[in-house]
């Protein structure tokens, strides 16, 4: 307090010499010691009356300003590891959101894999299968055709004999036919 009563009494009578001095010019002759002392006297009592008076104001103000701004440091540095925590929670999340999406799309990609191995197995059997009944239906369709045509076949060489021995026999090569063919079924009767 001492130190900040000396720098304003010493900055005071620096501005009552200059004034002291100016004044002086003006008036051609003379310092004027009196005006400047009454001058002087004047300045400090006003300085010291506004310290006084002003003084409970300036530092209750000050005070108040600097309550105000530790308050507000200690809200932000409240807000600061809040904000940190919320930081290391956001990504902590987002780190396990990323694990959990690697591991839902790794279980698709397997289901997939399972999926399309189960399709191809389905396939590969289903086609055997139709394969064994194509086999199988060739095979009965073969059979039938070749009895059919064996039949068909049967039937045109009869037909063609018939014809044949019919245009080839008159009646009497015709009885003879028979006669030998009767002959032959007595001979095997005996028998």
């Amino acid at each position: 307090m001492k130190k900040i009563f000396l720098v304003v009494f010493s900055i005071v009578l620096f501005g009552f010499c200059a004034t002291a001095f100016a004044v002086g010019e003006e008036h051609g002759s003379g310092f004027p010691v009196g005006e400047v002392i009454a001058a002087v006297i004047n300045f400090v009592l006003f300085v010291w009356i506004l310290i006084k008076v002003g003084k409970k104001g300036v530092i209750g103000f000050y005070q108040q300003r600097a309550d105000q701004l530790n308050e507000a440091i200690e809200k932000a540095q409240e807000a600061l590891s809040k904000a940190s925590a919320l930081h290391e929670e956001a990504s902590k999340r987002l780190s396990d959101a990323g694990k959990e999406a690697d591991a839902i799309v790794d279980g698709a990609r397997q289901a997939a894999d399972k999926h399309a191995k189960n399709l191809v197995a389905s396939a590969q059997s289903a086609a055997d299968r139709i394969l064994s009944d194509a086999k199988a239906t060739i095979e009965t369709e073969s059979k039938r055709m070749t009895s059919e045509l064996k039949a068909e076949l049967a039937a045109k060489v009869v037909e063609m004999a018939r014809s044949e021995i019919q245009s080839k026999l008159d009646d009497s090569g015709h009885r003879a036919l028979v006669q030998d063919y009767l002959t032959k079924v007595d001979q095997v009767e005996d028998m």
